[in-house]
């Protein structure tokens, strides 16, 4: 039996349940959407790598992820997908302004969708407990993660549900709450994990100081949490 966090890029499952997955044996963390691009890029990718502070923003961003893990002790694996700030649909790209990565009402990118699945599928047995993104917040590759994530608990698989980081918590129908409480000694290896993702952390927070007060800023008395979520049948 193995644990798997799906991360749609590369900071979501650490930054979402860094606190967890300490705590679990048998721990991998599979990253969805870790392809380079190749050719001409949008002028929002180019901006945001410019706000990161990167050079080579995938090569860059996946040491980054190696640096976290080593952390926490875990195995992770890299998928050939494309990040949203990448793709196109129908010759132009998908997101041109930042807004545009939590539009909804674009077209649903069913056969990328497809692709995940598959990929995923041939990983993973019914005996692997799997940990998916809500999709809070709407960001367009979070959401599609998710709805990999309900399929295959449609399909008997063994899925729980976590809370994106950074993101603004929906209220959500038909999910049972389940709080995971931990101590300053697991946050503080949490947050030096987060931290390797400095590029993300500064974007996201805008300093080291706000992200590490951000964690700090989910406890209840003497205890930090992270909510988890379980689809009611």
């Amino acid at each position: 039996m193995k644990n798997i966090f799906i991360s749609p890029h590369f900071d979501d499952a650490v930054g979402s349940c860094g606190g967890l997955i300490q705590v679990l044996r048998n721990v991998t963390v599979y990253t969805i959407f870790t392809k380079k691009p190749l050719g001409q890029l949008s002028n929002l990718a180019l901006q945001l790598h410019k706000d990161w502070g990167l050079k080579d923003a995938v090569l860059d961003r996946a040491k980054e992820n190696i640096n976290a893990c080593k952390k926490l002790n875990i195995e992770f694996e890299n998928f050939d997908f494309l990040d949203v700030v990448y793709r196109e649909s129908k010759n132009k790209y998908i997101c041109s302004k930042l807004d545009d990565l939590f539009d909804l009402n674009h077209e649903l990118e069913n056969d990328l969708l497809n692709d995940i699945y598959k990929a995923i599928l041939i990983k993973i047995s019914k005996d692997d407990n799997l940990y998916f993104p809500m999709g809070f917040g709407n960001h367009i590759d979070h959401v599609l993660v998710h709805k990999i994530g309900l399929k295959l608990l449609k399909e008997g698989f063994c899925v729980k549900f976590y809370t994106d980081f950074s993101y603004k918590s929906n209220s959500v129908k038909n999910f049972k709450v389940i709080p995971f409480l931990f101590k300053q000694k697991i946050l503080n290896v949490k947050i030096d994990a987060c931290l390797c993702y400095i590029s993300q952390m500064k974007d996201l927070f805008g300093s080291v100081k706000q992200a590490k007060e951000y964690f700090k800023s989910f406890k209840e008395g003497e205890w930090y949490n992270e909510f988890y979520y379980i689809k009611k049948l």
